[in-house]
C-alpha cells in the first residue's frame, strides 16, 4: 500500500473520529441544556419575571408552602395550546421555588382517571373539564398548602395569564397570613349580593339570589367582608376599613357613625355618584317623575372641605370613550371616560403601575380644605374637561356638547384625604329620625382624629359591565378584566388596611400599551369636529332668530308668505350649512387619513425595516470578516 493511500485513510480516520467526538459533545450539551431553565424576559415591564412584591412576600416566609400543580400531562388529547401554557406555569413556579429559599415546594400531579391523584383533585375543588365527548376529564388547577391552611385556584385559563403571578402570590399570602382584614360595607346597592324573591304574588317559584359584584367577590378572598345593615347604631371598632357605596339619602345618624369611625382612626373608602348606571339598571323608579339615582355625603364633605355636587357630571373630550348610539352608530361619549397613566397619581401606591381606568357619568371632586387636610389626587381629568348638569346629560350627546365648557380648575374623580379630621357634628349626636333605631348610648362625639379617607366620585367604576367581561371556557365561566378598575379598588383596600406587597404585583398584571399617538390624533380631530358642530348650531339659532324677527314685522295674515329678504336669509343659511357639513366631512376624512398613515408607518417598521436592518448588519459583518 502506497504512502499516499495510507495518508488518505489516516486522514479519513481522523476526520471520522473528530466527527464522532463532535457528535458526542453536541449530544452531551443537548442533554445538559434540556435540563436547564434558560429564559430571557425582553418585555418592557418584565411581565415574566417575579416582581419585587412577590420577592418581598417570599422573603418573609417563616414556614414552608407547598404548591401543587394538577395537570393531565400524560393525556395525549390535551390541546397543544394548553400544554404550552402549562409549561409556562411550571416555569413561573420554578421562579417561585428559587426565590423562596427553600420555603416553596413544587409538586406536579398528574390526575389520571380513577387514580388517587384524581380523587385529591376533586377534594381540593378542582373540577374536571371535558376535552372531548366521552373522553377523560382535564384537570388544570393549583393548590397552595401551609400546615392545615389551603388555598385553591380551581382553573388556570390561558386568557387570564396576565393575572397568574398575582393569583399565585395571593394564594401564598392567604395560607401564611390567615388573619383577615375586616371590611364593613354600607351600600344602597346589592354589592354583596342579595336573596331571591318571588316572581309573582302567590307563586312558589323563587328567583335565584343576586350575586355579589365581582369587585367584592375578589376582596372577599382576602378579607372578612361584613354588610352593615344598621349603621345608625354605630360602627364596631373592629372594622379596619369602611367602604361606603352610593349613600343615597343617608340619615344624619348614619353619617354621624361614619364621622365617629374616622375620628377614632378608622379608614374609609367612599363612592358617590351624580348618575349611577348600576342604580338605574337596578330598576329603581319614582312614581313622581325621574328616578333618584344620585348620592352624596353633604354633611361630611362640607365639614372636610371637599367640593362635590350630585347635580354636576364630569365631561372630558380628551378621554371620551367610543360608545354605540341609539341609532346604531358609534360616537365618542365625553361623559364615559377612559383614563391612562397620564391622569393617574404616579407617586401613589394605589395607582402606580395601573394602565387604564374607566368611569361613567362621574362627578367632580375639588380640594376646598384650605390646607387643613392633605389632599392627594388619584385620578384627575384632562385640561379639556368640564362639568355639565345631570339633567343635561339625560338629554343626550348634543345637549352635552351645547352645554360643555372647559374649566381651568383641576377636576378629580378620586382623591386621598389624610390628616386630622374635625367632626361634622360639633353639636353632638343628632336625634334619631322617625323609624330609626336610637343609639344605645348618648356619648359625646369625638372632636378630632388622624385618619385617611379615599373618595371616588363614581360608583359605576365597580359595576360589573364597566370593568369585567364574562367568558365561557372549558373550565366554566371566567371573568376577564376590561381595565384596571378592579385593581384600583383592591389597591386602595390593601393600602388602607396596611398591605403593600400584593399591590405592586397586581399593578403590573396588565401588558396593555395604548396607542397614545393615535389617541392624540383622534382627540384633536374630535375637538375640531365638536367646535365646527357648535358653529353650525350657532348658525342655526342665528338664522331662526332672523326669520322670527322678519316674521314679527308682518301682519298675522301675511306671516306664511316669504319675502325676498326671508328667502335670501334662508338661502344664505342653507349655503352656510352645506359649507360646514363639507368641512365636517373633511375633518372625518383627515382623521381616517392620519390614522391610516400612522398604521402604514408602524407596519412598515415592523414588517420591512427591522428585517432590512438585520440583513444589512449581516452583510456588513460578512464584508468585514472577509477583509480581515
Amino acid at each position: 500500500m502506497s504512502n499516499g493511500v495510507k495518508n488518505t485513510l489516516s486522514g479519513i480516520g481522523r476526520g471520522a473520529i473528530a466527527l464522532l467526538a463532535l457528535a458526542v459533545v453536541l449530544g452531551a450539551a443537548n442533554v445538559i441544556i434540556r435540563t436547564l431553565r434558560l429564559r430571557v424576559d425582553l418585555t418592557e415591564a418584565k411581565l415574566y419575571t417575579l416582581s419585587e412584591g412577590s420577592r418581598n412576600l417570599l422573603g418573609k416566609l417563616d414556614q414552608p408552602v407547598t404548591l401543587k400543580l394538577f395537570f393531565n400531562s400524560s393525556n395525549a388529547r390535551v390541546p397543544s395550546s394548553l400544554r404550552t401554557y402549562a409549561k409556562q406555569v411550571e416555569d413561573l413556579l420554578t421562579e417561585y421555588r428559587i426565590a423562596g429559599n427553600g420555603n416553596i415546594i413544587i409538586e406536579k400531579v398528574d390526575p389520571k382517571p380513577d387514580s388517587d391523584e384524581e380523587e385529591w383533585a376533586r377534594k381540593y375543588g378542582i373540577a374536571g373539564a371535558a376535552v372531548e365527548v366521552l373522553g377523560q376529564p382535564l384537570y388544570f388547577g393549583l393548590v397552595a398548602v401551609a400546615g392545615s391552611t389551603e388555598a385553591v385556584m380551581p382553573a388556570l385559563d390561558p386568557r387570564l395569564q396576565q393575572m397568574l403571578e398575582f393569583n399565585i402570590s395571593r394564594m401564598i399570602n392567604q395560607v401564611t397570613n390567615p388573619k383577615k382584614t375586616v371590611i364593613g360595607v354600607i351600600s344602597s346597592l346589592p354589592v354583596l349580593g342579595g336573596g331571591g324573591s318571588q316572581m309573582m304574588p302567590g307563586m312558589p317559584m323563587m328567583q335565584p339570589p343576586t350575586p355579589a359584584w365581582i369587585a367584592f367577590q375578589e376582596i372577599r378572598k382576602d378579607a372578612d367582608v361584613r354588610q352593615l345593615d344598621n349603621p345608625e347604631a354605630g360602627i364596631d371598632e373592629d372594622i379596619d376599613v369602611l367602604v361606603v357605596v352610593h349613600p343615597k339619602a343617608l340619615s344624619p345618624l348614619a353619617q354621624f357613625a361614619i364621622d365617629q369611625h374616622i375620628l377614632r382612626g378608622g379608614r374609609a373608602l367612599i363612592f358617590v355618584d351624580p348618575i349611577s348606571v348600576a342604580d338605574q339598571e337596578g330598576g329603581n323608579a319614582s312614581p313622581y317623575g325621574m328616578p333618584s339615582i344620585d348620592s352624596d355625603l353633604s354633611t361630611l364633605f362640607k365639614a372636610w372641605g371637599i367640593g362635590y355636587s350630585p347635580a354636576q357630571v364630569l365631561a372630558d373630550y380628551s378621554a371620551a370613550t367610543p360608545m354605540q348610539t341609539p341609532e346604531g352608530g358609534i360616537e365618542n361619549n365625553p361623559v364615559v371616560v377612559t383614563y391612562g397613566q397620564a391622569n393617574l397619581g404616579k407617586d401613589n401606591i394605589m395607582t402606580a403601575g395601573l394602565q387604564t381606568l374607566r368611569g361613567a357619568f362621574a362627578g367632580v371632586l375639588q380640594d376646598k380644605t384650605s390646607g387643613k387636610l392633605k389632599v392627594t389626587p388619584l385620578i384627575t381629568a384632562s385640561a379639556q374637561s368640564g362639568s355639565v348638569g345631570a339633567m343635561v346629560v339625560r338629554g343626550g350627546g348634543r345637549a352635552v356638547r351645547e352645554s360643555f365648557a372647559a374649566v381651568p380648575e383641576p377636576q378629580h374623580l378620586a382623591i386621598q384625604v389624610a390628616g386630622k379630621f374635625q367632626t361634622a357634628f360639633p353639636e353632638g349626636r343628632p336625634a334619631a329620625a322617625e323609624g330609626e333605631e336610637a343609639p344605645a348610648t348618648n356619648a359625646a362625639p369625638l372632636t378630632a382624629g388622624e385618619s385617611t379617607v379615599v373618595i371616588v366620585s363614581d360608583v359605576d367604576i365597580l359595576f360589573d359591565p364597566i370593568c369585567v367581561e364574562s367568558m365561557r371556557t372549558i373550565f366554566g365561566a371566567v371573568n376577564r378584566p376590561l381595565n384596571d378598575n378592579l385593581s384600583f379598588f383592591a389597591n386602595v383596600i390593601d393600602t388602607l388596611s396596611g398591605g403593600s406587597d400584593l399591590i405592586s404585583i397586581r399593578s403590573r398584571s396588565g401588558d396593555n400599551r395604548p396607542f397614545t399617538r393615535v389617541d392624540k390624533i383622534e382627540a384633536k380631530a374630535i375637538n375640531r369636529w365638536r367646535e365646527e358642530e357648535a358653529k353650525l348650531e350657532a348658525s342655526l339659532r342665528e338664522a331662526r332668530q332672523q326669520l322670527e324677527q322678519l316674521q314679527a314685522g308682518k301682519a298675522d295674515d301675511k306671516r306664511t308668505i316669504l319675502s325676498d329678504s326671508q328667502i335670501a336669509a334662508i338661502e344664505k343659511f342653507q349655503q352656510r350649512e352645506f359649507e360646514i357639513n363639507k368641512q365636517l366631512k373633511e375633518v372625518r376624512k383627515n382623521l381616517r387619513s392620519d390614522i391610516e398613515t400612522l398604521g402604514i408607518k408602524v407596519k412598515t417598521i415592523n414588517i420591512a425595516l427591522m428585517p432590512l436592518l438585520v440583513g444589512i448588519g449581516g452583510i456588513l459583518y460578512g464584508i468585514r470578516r472577509k477583509r480581515s
